[in-house]
């Protein structure tokens, strides 16, 4: 009896081994993403291929019915026959697809939005394949079955590029948990999330080349599609360049119609100075001495702009204007008169206001203070068509005349820096961070009486101080520099306090402009933003550059860059948190969601 009973067990198990492990039962899921559709409304495969409803029968020859071979298509249902037999049943290769199926397939060849669809389908069922580890199915760590599955059946060679789409499997490893997926968009349809992705397979349904386009002729002309519809120039069509460090390019400042300018100086730096701004900006200049010959003049020639230094010879400018304003033959009885100052003024500018004046110069002119007194003085059909560059010259006047209080020239110092405002910003609170250990090392040169090493620190300060626009910190540096090489150390200590208290004042400049100085906050990054209002379109062109760069795989250089510069802006808030999760998954290099982020801002944004 204890025989008969280990031989039946022997045969039972046996016969479990062999049904287990045999090839014809041992069929690869091959997932046909045209079908998936159809599980939503939970309809069913048989062995033979034919679908039904969920629910209903197929009927044998007999009229019995036939539930035997049949699979639910649902997440239940598979999982039920896959601890039950260890394995998926699904077709072993590709159903015969039908002439119109393949005549849509050959269409398709010109899109790569298709193909970007055909991709996400194949991942999604490599992500639901995943939670079946095991199983004879498509595991979703072995995505290159699916690839090789959808060019073998579609005769593309560029899916895999395109297979970590929206909310399809992170090239990086992130987990599913920390994926934002959007639900799939029903069988013959696009996903909803990608508007300019519908447009285009429109349009393309529309207009079909008969030569198939390659990859790369495909996503430039997706990338110049989406530029043309989403970035769009506006009325005034100028035009927006952003350079891979995030500075925006514009038109130079030119006005429409001249203004006349008549400039009271006989300094040479500052006739070439105004002149050089003048013509830039396409004003017209006139330069006479004094103020004595100032008088005479206006009673010849009409000016928009009158220009008087507060201090002059024989005549200053108090009296000037006091005597513009009492002249009966006076022809520019209605021009605007601008004080010019020295960075070191110390009387009251409110006062000189009262005197009569418009308002104020200050030395060493500044390119964006000159172009907004052309502002102030012209007619706003005179002025360039570009509004936003109007008012970002409005803004930078404003840094710009704080600094200029400190000696300190903004505009020649951005030039320097290549109009890159985030790098001068930044460079500039390294230099205040570093003042009390650059100047403690330069006096202990002087202290130990080391020439070559004084000369040294002194030049390396001074070409900061001048790549910051300090200029006359720049000069005082070079006056001891030639002071240790050709007299002594001793005449440096003599006139080291007022280099030291100069260097301390540009420090205090730089902080009070960058809001360090109220704040008290530690110097790592400027805290608040550069006071310029960035524009939707603004924003936009340089989302688009950044894209861009992101397409061309450098996320972690150069989009980085670009997007940081935007956040020194002033923005709404909703836009700058957007901006702070986009760079913060980047440094997390989840570079999915720093592309699912940045299409949620744009289409914020339009």
């Amino acid at each position: 009896m204890i025989f008969f009973i280990v031989i039946v067990v022997l045969l039972l198990g046996a016969y479990f081994v062999w049904n287990k492990y045999n090839p014809a039962n041992q069929k690869h899921a091959v997932y046909d993403v045209s079908d998936y559709s159809s599980s939503k409304n939970g309809s069913t495969i048989n062995n033979s291929g034919e679908t039904g409803t969920a629910g209903s029968d197929s009927k044998s020859a007999d009229g019995a019915a036939d539930t035997s071979n049949r699979v639910t298509r649902g997440f239940n249902s598979i999982s039920a026959i896959s601890e039950r037999n260890g394995y998926v049943v699904r077709d072993a290769e590709p159903k015969q697809a039908s002439p119109e199926q393949l005549r849509a397939n050959r269409e398709a060849e010109n899109s790569s939005e298709y193909w970007a669809e055909v991709a996400r389908r194949e991942a999604a069922a490599a992500a639901r394949a995943d939670s079946h580890r095991g199983t004879v199915g498509i595991p979703a760590t072995e995505t290159g079955s699916l690839i090789s599955y959808a060019q073998k059946e579609f005769n593309f060679e560029g899916v895999q590029n395109d297979l970590f789409a929206v909310n399809q499997l992170h090239p990086f490893g992130e987990s599913e948990e920390e994926m934002e997926y959007q639900p799939e968009a029903p069988a013959g349809e696009w996903a909803d999330g990608d508007k300019e992705t519908s447009e285009l397979k429109a349009s393309s349904e529309q207009e079909v080349e008969k030569t198939p386009k390659n990859v790369a002729q495909v996503a430039k002309e997706k990338i110049e599609t989406i530029k043309e519809k989403v970035f769009k120039k506006n009325d005034n069509n100028f035009n927006i360049e952003v350079t891979v460090e995030g500075v925006i390019k514009r038109n130079p400042f030119v006005l429409k119609n001249p203004i006349s300018i008549l400039a009271v100086s006989d300094e040479a730096e500052d006739i070439e100075q105004l002149k050089k701004l003048a013509t830039d900006a396409g004003a017209s200049i006139e330069f006479i001495e004094n103020g004595i010959k100032c008088l005479e003049v206006v009673k010849g020639k009409v000016f928009d702009v009158i220009l008087i230094p507060r201090y002059m010879p024989r005549m200053d400018g108090v009296q000037t204007i006091k005597n513009l304003n009492n002249m009966p033959m006076n022809r520019c009885y209605n021009a605007k008169v601008y004080a010019v100052i020295s960075e070191n003024f110390d009387e009251d500018e409110n006062q000189l206001l009262k005197k009569g004046f418009t308002g104020i110069l200050r030395r060493p002119f500044g390119r964006y203070t000159f172009q907004n007194m052309l502002i102030e003085n012209s007619e706003e059909k005179n002025l360039p068509d570009d509004k936003d560059m109007i008012n970002e010259i409005k803004a930078m006047a404003v840094q710009e005349d704080k600094l200029l209080k400190g000696g300190i020239s903004f505009s020649a110092a951005l030039d320097k820096f290549g109009g890159n405002l985030k790098n001068y910003r930044r460079a500039v609170c390294k230099f205040c961070k570093d003042y009390d250990k650059d100047s403690s090392e330069l006096l202990k040169q002087l202290n130990i009486e080391d020439e070559n090493g004084y000369m040294k620190y002194a030049r390396e300060f001074r070409d900061k101080a001048a790549g910051l626009g300090a200029g006359y910190l720049a000069d005082m540096f070079d006056d001891h520099v030639n002071i240790a090489k050709e007299d002594s150390l001793e005449i440096a200590a003599v006139n080291w306090r007022p280099l030291a208290q100069k260097w301390r004042d540009v420090c205090d400049c730089f902080e009070k402009w960058l809001g360090l100085y109220e704040t008290g906050v530690l110097y790592e990054y400027p805290t608040n933003t550069n006071g310029i209002q960035l524009s939707k379109i603004d924003l936009k062109a340089m989302l688009y550059k950044a894209t861009e760069c992101m397409d061309a795989g450098n996320i972690s250089s150069e989009a980085r860059d670009i997007l940081e510069s935007a956040v020194d802006y002033d923005m709404p808030e909703e836009y700058r948190n957007m901006l702070y999760d986009i760079l913060h998954n980047i440094n997390m290099k989840k570079y999915q969601n720093v592309k699912t982020i940045m299409k949620k801002l744009i289409q914020t944004i339009s």
